[in-house]
């Protein structure tokens, strides 16, 4: 089977990027030959593709590959990637989060959506209006072999706390109310990655670092004993699977550790739960978090979850009919489409990512 994947780009390891490499690994195991479909790339991202026995398509160029079945990410690769291929092609849509970046585009065309969590395929449900019976829910996949880490034995009296994400305005407050609490706290360093990373929006302290992003966050995460984000987005995940006490924070600016207990209750990021963050980067609070690898091992193995959703690929049919409202969910989305469709020869040209729009970006970690 030839199976086409699409997102916004394949020019780094954001977490749609590592998530779409996971899948073509599973893809490539199960027999099936791989090309994905990118808005803009690496020819160091594309060497790894064909590490993996696939290749890369950069738009406006045209597909090696006859698709018999396409997986799309992101609503403007989706909406050009679809206009490439025939309408007999099944289609699968993966969903990611509920920001623009990762809107449902052309749902006439696709027979399938799979979220990442309870709480996207709801906003799927109840604010695109798609019908239940379309979505699945497949937890996010981490490759358990590459973030390994022994457990932490002894706590640190200086508290190393990482902030790793790509950054949207929707992430502002927290990050925000993260490096007040290290600057609140003696003893606490934070390392900001400059993802996208506003000037200015960081207090000047001796104790607050920005570093340039690296390839490979793994020894990023080895070296600190807390990494924060928005939401139980991929990057805490990991940190999960490497011992490292995973620090959820919502839009609000307030935080909870990820524990079994409270992962359903964090997936609503955008609600008033959890607490001050000072009091949580107490050195015997950080220990007393850390070590949950075992959690991950059980909810979001790549090697299983990203298993489920290569048999959703193969087992996809074309739809014989879609409801009149899912014209709607690209109609109401045109103006975004087409502004961002104009920013691509841009970014082409200036040939770096860290200049790409928030919008246009698609996922992050």
């Amino acid at each position: 089977m030839n199976v086409v994947v699409g997102l916004t780009k394949l020019n780094d390891h954001t977490g749609s990027e590592s998530y779409c490499l996971e899948l073509v690994k599973a893809l490539r195991a199960a027999g099936h030959e791989v090309e994905v479909f990118a808005l803009y790339g690496s020819s160091e991202l594309e060497a790894e593709l064909e590490q993996l026995g696939a290749s890369l398509c950069v738009f406006p160029r045209r597909l090696r590959l006859r698709p018999d079945r396409v997986v799309c990410m992101h609503p403007l690769a989706t909406a050009l990637l679809l206009r490439r291929v025939g309408r007999e092609v099944p289609a699968l849509a993966l969903v990611h989060g509920v920001i623009a970046g990762e809107a449902p585009v052309s749902a006439p065309r696709i027979d399938r959506w799979v979220a990442v969590s309870p709480y996207v395929a709801d906003h799927l449900a109840e604010n695109e209006r798609l019908q239940w019976e379309d979505v699945r829910v497949v937890p996010n996949g981490i490759d358990l072999a590459r973030f390994a880490a022994p457990e932490v034995q002894s706590g640190s009296e200086r508290v190393r706390v990482l902030w790793a994400s790509t950054y949207l305005p929707l992430r502002r407050k927290a990050l925000e109310a993260l490096a007040a609490a290290v600057i609140e706290r003696p003893g606490t360093e934070l390392t900001v990655v400059t993802d996208l990373l506003p000037t200015g929006i960081l207090p000047e302290h001796d104790r607050i670092r920005v570093v340039p992003k690296e390839q490979d966050v793994v020894g990023l995460i080895r070296d600190h004993d807390v990494v924060a984000g928005l939401g139980p987005g991929r990057i805490l995940l990991e940190a999960l699977a490497m011992n490292r006490a995973a620090l959820c924070l919502n839009i609000d600016g307030k935080a909870v550790y990820l524990d079994r207990e409270n992962l359903e209750r964090v997936e609503f990021y955008r609600e008033d739960w959890g607490g001050p963050v000072a009091p949580l980067l107490d050195p015997a609070e950080v220990l007393a978090n850390a070590n949950r690898r075992r959690l991950a091992e059980e909810r979001y193995d790549a090697a299983v979850n990203v298993a489920r959703v290569v048999r959703e690929i193969e087992q996809l049919r074309r739809r014989t009919w879609s409801p009149r409202r899912y014209r709607l969910v690209t109609l109401r989305r045109l103006p975004w489409l087409v502004w961002n469709l104009a920013l691509v020869p841009w970014l082409k040209v200036s040939g770096r990512s860290l200049a790409r729009p928030p919008a246009l970006a698609g996922g992050g970690r």
